[in-house]
């Protein structure tokens, strides 16, 4: 199979992936973990035990010269868009904020044109509008437009995420993929280990770890999944321009809402998922996302 069509299909596995993993995320967000810090401390500890399998893969290069900070910045970042992550799926629906990751499509082209000196087809202002026309109309609910905490709490998520992506961009040039991943599941794993240092995090990770040895299987899964979809999503980006890896990855929605709404149907009331299933707001979602996807599709044009 062609590499660049293997590439293709692979880059849908992280948006199935992350869409099982963040409606777990959820789940124990909203009914286990009443710290954001905790669940990403417990998760990215977790992570630096999936490091082994990556090396199935093959084995990571030495650290290019000149390289060392940007690949401390990507594991930077990889924890600091978290925070604002886990904060919002306390107020936000899971494909709300899912949705509003969308967001970061527009940031990427905006710093390709002032980093990289690229310039813009007047479709992709069009697509720009309509993603953002989307996001917001998803993110009100069907109640008064406003732009509640968790639009700006994924408004900060995403601009760390756009930020990695092209860092991680820059990366790959440089190096192959198993060694930027590796690297950033090492130092990400370093970093989150010196919040100890600070007392109020401390609390907060000390006072969660009953629920955490409570939740310990559901973390593992869910960071499995996490570490899978990582390698899916640095593994196509490595073949794929970014802006085409960036508009697969704006499928997820779709997978959110499907699975979601499955979810909740099978669970009930047991399902701790902040999403309305009733048939007028699926209707209202699903005609946004598809807007939405439209809005992508010019955007990556």
């Amino acid at each position: 199979m062609d590499q660049y069509l293997l590439a293709i299909l692979i880059a849908f596995l992280p948006p199935i992936l992350y869409t099982f993993s963040n409606l777990l995320e959820s789940h124990m967000s909203n009914s286990n973990f009443k710290s954001s810090v905790a669940i990403a401390f417990y998760g990215n500890v977790i992570n630096f035990c999936f490091v082994p399998f990556l090396l199935i893969f093959g084995m990571p290069q030495a650290i290019p010269d000149g390289m060392l900070w940007l690949v401390l910045l990507s594991a930077f970042c990889s924890l600091a868009y978290l925070i604002p992550y886990y904060a919002a799926l306390k107020v936000l629906q899971v494909s709300v904020a899912v949705s509003l990751f969308a967001m970061s499509s527009l940031i990427v082209p905006v710093l390709s044109w002032f980093v990289l000196g690229e310039r813009l087809h007047p479709l992709n202002y069009l697509g720009f509008a309509i993603v953002i026309a989307s996001s917001f109309l998803i993110s009100k609910g069907r109640g008064a437009i406003k732009l509640n905490r968790g639009f700006w709490y994924m408004a900060v998520a995403c601009s760390v995420v756009a930020v990695d992506l092209m860092i991680v961009t820059k990366l790959l040039i440089e190096m192959d993929w198993i060694s930027v991943l590796f690297y950033n599941m090492i130092f990400t794993s370093m970093m989150v280990s010196t919040w100890l240092l600070v007392a109020k995090l401390r609390r907060n990770i000390v006072r969660s770890w009953p629920t955490f040895k409570e939740n310990a299987a559901q973390v593992f899964l869910f960071d499995g999944l996490d570490t899978a979809a990582a390698v899916a999503a640095v593994f196509s980006l490595s073949v794929l321009p970014v802006v085409v890896k960036d508009g697969i990855s704006n499928t997820q929605p779709l997978f959110v809402l499907a699975i979601g709404v499955l979810l909740k149907v099978l669970g009930g009331s047991k399902v701790a998922f902040k999403e309305s299933t009733t048939r007028r707001e699926i209707l209202r979602k699903a005609s946004l996302l598809t807007f939405m996807l439209a809005g992508v599709l010019l955007l990556t044009l």
